[in-house]
């Protein structure tokens, strides 16, 4: 629970930053204006809670598991293709006697290893 809210955070965080970087290339004063207080407003909601109380979590739970199994299973693919593509690059780096490919493609396996077993890390902590 507490790794999904960090995660919120993160994002929304990023999100406004990219918001602000796009508009601080304009130079329009009143539109950096709005943005400052948005994205003030947005950082000071999230640190206001609001208790609910729900007679049947189960639902809402139940569809927030599904997504998050989802997008666990979309990293496990990537991670796959990203694995086999550092098995592809050591097998050609094994042809020459570049060092520095074969580095590369350590990193990228090792990389894909990590991504493979990504949700398997997130239960673990979540635990």
């Amino acid at each position: 629970m507490i790794f999904e809210k960090i995660f919120f955070y993160i994002v929304a965080i990023a999100l406004f930053v990219i918001i602000f970087l796009q508009m601080m290339r304009k130079k329009d004063m009143r539109m950096k204006k709005m943005l400052h207080r948005i994205a003030l407003g947005a950082v000071l909601s999230l640190f206001i809670t609001m208790p609910v109380h729900a007679a049947d979590a189960s639902v809402a739970l139940g569809s927030l598991n599904t997504f998050r199994d989802f997008l666990g299973q979309l990293i496990s693919l990537i991670g796959t293709f990203y694995l086999l593509w550092g098995i592809f690059e050591f097998a050609n780096s094994l042809m020459g006697n570049d060092g520095i490919m074969q580095a590369s493609a350590f990193k990228k396996i090792a990389a894909g290893f990590l991504c493979m077993s990504a949700p398997e890390i997130y239960t673990l902590l979540k635990g």
